[in-house]
């Protein structure tokens, strides 16, 4: 019975650690991002519509514009062409570059955004959908309000509009 509280102590620690830095991470935006969404997790995260989404984590991205992607620290990924004009970049942060970590920004129209893996961090916003199967946590801020919430194996979708 013990270790079952002491477990269940450490995990609402934890979700409230990492609750508690998107909530900061959300608050501290710049005010043109009236309806962002930040999310921390693994498992697979899906943008469709206008907007830019960043992305970072390792995984697997699939991108249906390739001018739209930009990544930083000026890393080059190669683009693996898919036979629907879609782009697979693999290795976002790619242990093999000593631990660093990138992000890929991917900002347009009519945009077609996954990725899988782990670790994953994403700010989203724009107009769009946006769907995270897996396990972790977002926190959706608009004008108005703040709303956390959980993702799971079901999946969770959140539309997004500026």
């Amino acid at each position: 019975m013990q270790k079952t509280r002491f477990r269940f102590l450490i995990i609402f620690i934890y979700v409230f650690a990492v609750c508690l830095g998107l909530a900061t991470q959300a608050a501290s935006t710049d005010t043109e991002d009236n309806n962002v969404v930040f999310c921390k997790g693994h498992g697979t995260v899906s943008f469709q519509g206008d907007g830019t989404i960043s992305i970072n984590g390792d995984g697997i991205l699939v991108v249906n514009d390739e001018d739209a992607v930009t990544f930083t620290d000026d890393k080059e990924l190669e683009c693996f062409p898919t036979e629907d004009g879609s782009c697979i970049y693999i290795g976002i942060d790619d242990e093999e570059d000593g631990g660093v970590v990138s992000t890929a920004k991917i900002t347009g129209e009519n945009l077609e955004v996954s990725f899988t893996g782990a670790n994953i961090g994403i700010k989203a916003s724009g107009n769009a959908i946006l769907v995270l199967k897996g396990y972790g946590i977002y926190i959706h801020k608009t004008d108005i309000s703040f709303t956390a919430g959980r993702w799971t194996f079901g999946g969770a979708t959140i539309t997004i509009e500026n």
